[in-house]
């Protein structure tokens, strides 16, 4: 009962933490597909293209390849959070490892494009501030958190170190600031350019919202 416990504490704490991961994603230029799905697809494939410019002249078209970036890593983030909340530990590590290569390949990305159209860089270093964070976050804290779950799970008397515990829920929590700063500098970097955004929401949303 004590291990069951622990284990639904940390998930309902988690869940309240992702449900901001898609902000970054939910203020899109709303310009294209109509369905949920024709709508993810279009952001997967900016995604996927984000890195056949290195200067971008157009500010949608970058606003959409940053956006695009990003949602292809919160699909890995939403398929880690599946298995957590099944509890199954090794699952997460796996979910975990294809997050960390989907990280490290957007980020690449990321650090080698840039707009004309981007005031001092402002919308780029808000977006590299939070894929750096994503860095930290899901190399070192995840794979410490997820050491202390398995222990619970195998010993129902083993109190989880609050020191990694309290450090993985701080990192959670800058993840959610970093997201509402990007969200800011998108915002700005939107009116600047004289394009407005789609305020329907991410197609991803509602795969967080059910966990």
């Amino acid at each position: 009962m004590k291990n069951s416990y622990i284990c639904k504490k940390i998930i309902l704490k988690t869940k309240h933490i992702y449900l901001f991961l898609s902000l970054f994603t939910i203020s899109l230029f709303a310009c294209g597909p109509e369905t949920k799905e024709e709508k993810l697809n279009s952001y997967i494939e900016d995604g996927d293209n984000a890195g056949n410019k290195s200067v971008y002249t157009d500010a949608i078209e970058f606003s959409d390849a940053l956006v695009g970036l990003d949602t292809k890593i919160q699909i890995k983030v939403l398929n880690l959070m599946k298995a957590f909340e099944d509890q199954d530990i090794d699952q997460m590590r796996e979910e975990l490892i294809v997050l960390q290569k989907e990280i490290l390949s957007a980020t690449e990305i990321l650090q080698k494009i840039s707009c004309t159209k981007d005031k001092n860089d402002k919308f780029k270093n808000a977006a590299v501030s939070l894929f750096n964070c994503y860095n930290r976050i899901y190399f070192e804290e995840w794979i410490l958190f997820l050491d202390e779950c398995d222990k619970v799970q195998k010993d129902e008397n083993y109190v989880i170190d609050e020191d990694i515990y309290i450090k993985w829920i701080e990192g959670m929590q800058e993840v959610e600031s970093l997201i509402f700063s990007v969200g800011a500098a998108q915002e700005d970097f939107a009116e600047e350019n004289n394009f407005s955004m789609d305020d329907e929401g991410h197609p991803l949303d509602e795969g967080f919202n059910n966990l």
